[in-house]
């Protein structure tokens, strides 16, 4: 499907892909996806730019839990947080055979 490994798809691979899936569109309602895919008109649909036109804006609910992972993985560590961390007594113990 993409024939030039270019990581998106011009105009004609897009309409290559949409002729050989059967999906039975007219040459005009071909181009109109293309536009519509084509969310920055650089002649091409990256892989985002398609998977965001697909899925359609994210609900109140998705919005949510992206805040609460990213207030997460935005937490600072501090020195007693990780005191138990760096304790030889906490940490599994391995043998050797």
């Amino acid at each position: 499907m993409d024939d030039d490994n270019s990581k998106s798809l011009n105009k004609a691979e897009f309409n290559k892909a949409l002729i050989d899936y059967k999906l039975g569109f007219t040459a005009g309602e071909c181009g109109t996806l293309f536009e519509y895919f084509d969310v920055d008109s650089s002649g091409s649909i990256s892989y985002d730019e398609f998977i965001r036109a697909v899925r359609g804006p994210m609900n109140m609910a998705r919005k949510k839990i992206v805040a609460q992972a990213f207030k997460s993985s935005t937490q600072t560590v501090t020195a007693g947080s990780t005191s138990t961390m760096s304790e030889a007594s906490t940490r599994p113990t391995s043998t050797q055979t």
